[in-house]
């Protein structure tokens, strides 16, 4: 039996690059994980685990260049920006949780949005 162990995923990373003031910036990169996976000790040794008791975990690439909001309009009246979050995801569960957590109203009304990386919003 195990209590810990390491899991090693092959891919590859593909960036996108623009051209920007004269030099070429990363704007956007994909992750690919491939097959097969191989878990391992803490000393390389292979180790046997029964993959369905393990909790999965998704790959969290943070986009370069780019930071993620949401815009919560209480009332259809008061707006208020919420960020910047690191990824898509991380702003749509914090979106998510705010909307559980406020108890939206029918009137209520909840905008994601992402814009680049040190930008200002004015709304």
């Amino acid at each position: 039996m195990i209590d810990k162990y390491n899991k090693i995923t092959p891919g590859f990373v593909t960036q996108m690059f623009e051209k920007r003031d004269e030099k070429f910036i990363c704007v956007e990169q994909e992750f690919k994980a491939g097959d097969p996976v191989d878990r391992e000790d803490e000393q390389g040794e292979p180790v046997d685990v029964d993959v369905r008791e393990e909790v999965y975990q998704p790959f969290e690439m943070v986009q370069p260049g780019r930071d993620y909001y949401f815009l919560y309009v209480f009332g259809g009246v008061e707006a208020e920006q919420i960020g910047p979050f690191p990824t898509e995801q991380k702003r749509d569960e914090a979106m998510e949780k705010h909307e559980a957590g406020e108890g939206r109203e029918d009137y209520d009304s909840y905008f994601p949005f992402d814009v680049t990386k040190d930008s200002t919003v004015e709304f």
